[in-house]
């Protein structure tokens, strides 16, 4: 009986963006990595989980490695093409986002849904086989952490493996969302010294909005979008008065943030070409830690480029959805081959399309797909065998080292910008995953540690602007920690323990 495991867990997602599972067993050839025979996703109220069988997939990714490893010039290329789908995808958005969509027909507004459907897929599809490589085993990053350790052992140096991959794995390249968060600061910067009386928290906001309301709106304008994510809202002005008003009441030297924030590709740069030079790594090993870097700024790239398009395409899903009589909720889980039926010949099921919203099973075969909904889908997943990770009780908990250091603190669960309150500086913020919104409490934090993996996640991308130590992919610190425990983040070894309760 097959063994299934879980590979990924996606909060608030799009239907659109699931359904791009179909690529594993249907398009991975034209990335010269064979096929897999079948791919599951559930989905819950809109989170998803993504399964595989456990065997092949563990075949795919050790045949993707070897690839890798025999062939970067392949690897290269499809970083490249990567990148290029990538700056595509935002540039059907762009053009997609100005159009005026109830002028159209519903032939026009159907093509524009497909063509952004097909540049959305044209950007993701080279991005699997990394995709494969790191998300379950990290063999690039395995295989790196191993070479360096030898290296060190042999130089008698005193350098902690992790804290040294994290540096060189490290892209220097300006993120979109860090340039946000720099204007962000520079905005609050110049709020910071205007505000020092106690007001009320309206009062302050107006204050803001008269001081620095035409910046706001340029930022809105520039930015706002990163906080659609898959499924929006976008952040407006009124979201980041409101983040303002949360950075500046804090006792933090705003400025020196900024400034600390704008030397962090220069300083990174220094310790990769420091820790280059006295460990010795050699040219083979250089070329494997650029294509490290490689995978985690195109990745970063490239989901920026998904999360303008589902926030540039919107009002085209809202349009078609008006003359079919469907809410926006309901659009975005008609799958992209029902798309032309549903709009052109009104061919859906309003009842199966509120069951999807509740539950959902997507089961894709070479074959083709079948979704689920309901106790149908249920009893589907109820018959796989899905291997499940074992619930202990413990003191330790290890994950992967984002940003080096070690630190002791009093941890505090944010799951919200609501609970930012309870945030005291030198406290270790403890989150499934954190985003712009806790910016402020991001940077009260003496460390962050984080459920999800990924060097590509925000925050990875924080820590190491701000210089303070991340362990992420702990996958159950948000379960095992809970308010007021105090902890030693060890980012160097990349793990957590719990000191004591208070």
């Amino acid at each position: 009986m097959k063994e299934w495991i879980a590979i990924l867990k996606v909060r608030r997602e799009v239907f659109m963006h699931a359904y791009s599972a179909y690529l594993f067993t249907r398009r991975l050839n034209i990335v010269s990595i064979p096929l897999f025979r079948e791919f599951i996703i559930e989905i819950k109220k809109g989170n998803s989980n993504y399964f595989l069988d456990k065997k092949e997939f563990e075949s795919k990714e050790k045949y993707a490695f070897r690839k890798m490893l025999n062939n970067l010039a392949w690897f290269d290329k499809l970083h490249k093409i990567h990148f290029k789908n990538a700056k595509n995808l935002f540039k059907v958005s762009r053009a997609i986002y100005k159009m005026n969509m109830p002028q159209y027909s519903d032939e026009k507004l159907i093509k524009l849904y497909e063509r952004f459907w097909k540049a959305n897929q044209e950007a993701i599809l080279p991005g699997i086989v990394p995709f494969i490589i790191e998300i379950k085993d990290h063999l690039l990053s395995t295989h790196l952490k191993k070479y360096l350790s030898q290296q060190i052992k042999r130089k008698g140096l005193k350098y902690g493996v992790e804290e040294v991959y994290a540096i060189l794995s490290t892209p220097t390249e300006e993120s979109i969302e860090r340039k946000e968060e720099q204007n962000i600061l520079k905005i609050a910067n110049k709020l910071k010294n205007t505000i020092r009386d106690k007001r009320t928290k309206k009062e302050i906001e107006k204050r803001i909005n008269r001081i620095a309301g035409k910046e706001i709106e340029e930022h809105v304008e520039k930015f706002g979008w990163i906080g659609y994510e898959y499924k929006g809202p976008a952040w407006n002005k009124k979201m980041i008065i409101e983040r303002l008003v949360d950075l500046i009441s804090q006792d933090i030297d705003v400025q020196k943030m900024v400034k600390k924030m704008e030397r962090t590709p220069l300083r990174i740069k220094k310790m990769q070409e420091h820790y280059t030079r006295t460990i010795g790594i050699d040219k083979k090993h250089q070329l494997l830690f650029e294509q490290a870097r490689k995978i985690i700024s195109i990745k970063a790239f490239r989901k920026d480029a998904m999360f303008y398009g589902y926030y540039a395409t919107e009002s085209l899903l809202r349009e078609m959805g008006k003359r079919a009589g469907l809410n926006l909720e309901q659009m975005r889980v008609i799958s992209p081959f029902e798309m032309r039926d549903a709009i052109l010949k009104r061919k859906f099921s309003r009842k199966e399309l509120n069951e999807r919203l509740k539950y959902t099973v997507g089961d894709f075969t070479q074959k083709g797909e079948k979704w689920l909904t309901g106790k149908k889908a249920r009893k589907f997943m109820e018959k796989i065998n899905i291997k499940k990770e074992k619930k202990r009780k413990t003191k330790f908990l290890s994950g992967l080292c984002a940003y080096p250091g070690k630190v002791r603190g009093v941890a505090k669960i944010i799951e919200d910008p609501k609970e930012m309150k309870k945030m005291k500086k030198g406290d270790i913020l403890v989150a499934y995953q954190t985003d712009p919104n806790i910016l402020p409490a991001m940077m009260k934090a003496s460390a962050i540690v984080t459920d999800l993996n990924g060097v590509t996640c925000h925050a990875a991308l924080i820590s190491k602007a701000l210089g303070i130590p991340c362990v992420m992919g702990t996958k159950i610190a948000t379960s095992i920690l809970k308010d007021g425990k105090f902890v030693e983040v060890d980012a160097n070894n990349g793990v957590v323990r719990i000191i004591k309760s208070r």
